[in-house]
């Protein structure tokens, strides 16, 4: 259970710069688990007083909890959330990103995801844009498959035309190819 589930109530806020990716994971997976937060973009550069009193490392992203001290850093807030948990009730983790690539496997969501899943043996698809890795960069990453939008479109333009068509028909490909 998390802090969370015990106190809905309390309003949370998200020191978060919007070109973070790690403020990117963070923002994506508390939407994901429903918690309703304040954003405040922070300007990490600008070195405001106010922000490193909460985090003296000066990054984003930093979540804070009414009545609750801050936590920083995309790891220890998906742990703080309780993001592993559901991860670890999973049978199958499916997860995105605009471009795949060898930067995604660097602090992305898709990269703490796979780590996740990767340590209790739990498989990972991953349904991108476009995939520039090869198959032994996935296996080495713990990431199962990686299925390209622009490829099952047929081209990059018709994947951005038509992007909501496009990832459902390879979500329905994929689905069927797993039974």
């Amino acid at each position: 259970m998390t802090l969370f589930q015990r106190d809905a109530d309390r309003m949370l806020t998200l020191f978060h710069h919007p070109f973070c990716p790690h403020s990117r994971f963070v923002r994506l997976a508390v939407e994901e688990l429903g918690l309703a937060s304040r954003l405040v973009e922070e300007r990490v550069w600008d070195r405001r007083e106010e922000f490193l009193i909460l985090n003296p490392a000066g990054t984003t992203p930093v979540l804070v909890e009414e009545g609750m001290p801050p936590v920083p850093g995309a790891a220890i807030i998906a742990e703080y959330t309780g993001l592993g948990d559901d991860v670890a009730a999973a049978d199958l983790v499916i997860t995105g990103e605009g471009r795949f690539d060898d930067q995604s496997l660097h602090g992305k969501v898709v990269s703490a995801l796979a780590a996740g899943a990767r340590s209790r043996q739990i498989p990972v698809l991953v349904l991108a844009g476009q995939v520039t890795l090869e198959e032994s960069a996935l296996q080495a990453a713990g990431i199962g498959s990686a299925f390209s939008v622009t490829d099952h479109a047929g081209s990059v333009q018709r994947a951005i035309e038509d992007a909501a068509n496009q990832l459902t028909g390879l979500a329905s490909v994929v689905a069927a190819s797993f039974g």
